[in-house]
């Protein structure tokens, strides 16, 4: 098979889009979450995928605060989409690789005292929440998922919601002074290990193709069910529903 990797770097800064590979504004779709107007880099070996990269994460902004020597001043997004050529089929899977910035108390940081590192510290927290009110909404299987309210949750419903894996990676350190902020990003993490979705194919080519998605669909719902009720967490909607 014909296989082709593409790459897209942005970042979300104060509610806009900018992609990092050309520092030039663009946006996300409201109806799928696709990113528009952004450049998509062809890569043929990890290293070109690591010059990539490194030349967008030169444009990423940061700023000293009262908490951070070098803070991220909004969220970036890596967009990896890989190709395949399957005689008259064509399969692509998408890896989005995230960076958080981390929710920010504007007294703690000292963003209270300049307008711009407020202004930003508003905008994080904002989509942070925002983040926080879909996992929730999708851990209680609600009917509406608010993903329209913030660009972030927006660009991210695929990976959250869709035919998709999910990982959430929690980094911390083991200082008193920011207990607080560490215990707010673990509880965080943890409400995300709680969303259950599946990565799937989409077409199958044979019935026994068919057959084998599904067999694989039931035992992914079996082993999610299983986890959740191993962290006392089996009287969630989401876990009726995968029972169901």
């Amino acid at each position: 098979a014909d296989v082709s990797v593409a790459l897209q770097y942005v970042e979300i800064y104060n509610e806009q889009c900018v992609d990092l590979l050309t520092g030039e504004a663009c946006d996300v779709r409201r109806d799928n979450g696709e990113l528009i107007g952004c450049v998509e880099a062809s890569v043929a070996t990890p290293d070109d995928a690591l010059r990539l990269l490194r030349a967008g994460s030169v444009r990423k902004r940061f700023a000293v605060t009262q908490m951070n020597a070098r803070s991220s001043r909004a969220h970036s997004v890596v967009v990896a989409r890989v190709r395949q050529s399957r005689g008259d089929r064509i399969l692509e899977s998408t890896l989005q690789l995230v960076d958080l910035a981390g929710s920010e108390r504007i007294y703690k940081s000292g963003a209270i005292k300049d307008a711009t590192r407020c202004g930003e510290a508003v905008a994080i927290n904002g989509s942070l929440m925002v983040l926080g009110k879909v996992i929730a909404a999708l851990v209680e299987g609600r009917g509406h998922i608010p993903y329209l309210e913030s660009k972030l949750s927006c660009l991210l419903r695929a990976a959250l919601g869709g035919a998709s894996r999910t990982t959430a990676v929690v980094c911390c350190r083991r200082r008193h002074d920011h207990a607080d902020e560490t215990l707010q990003a673990l509880r965080f993490g943890k409400r995300c290990a709680l969303v259950t979705n599946f990565a799937e194919q989409v077409a199958a080519s044979t019935a026994a193709d068919a057959l084998k998605t599904i067999d694989a669909t039931i035992a992914q719902c079996e082993q999610s069910l299983a986890g959740l009720r191993d962290r006392g967490s089996g009287n969630l909607a989401t876990a009726k529903t995968l029972q169901d």
